[in-house]
């Protein structure tokens, strides 16, 4: 299986996968995306991760 396309910018990271692809929190609706025919586009933004995991950016 191939891995989805990542994009990294400075506000943070740009996903493109297919739905096999996404992780628990992308399946749960958690993080925001669109759905364009087979593909979903993910936006995470740069202070998402560490706020998740406590450290301050």
């Amino acid at each position: 299986m191939r891995s989805p396309l990542r994009i990294h910018l400075p506000v943070g990271t740009l996903k493109i996968a297919t739905y096999l692809q996404l992780s628990s929190a992308e399946h749960d609706g958690h993080v925001p995306m669109r759905r364009f025919g087979r593909y979903f586009v993910i936006w995470k933004p740069a202070g998402a991760a560490a706020a998740r995991s406590g450290r301050s950016v």
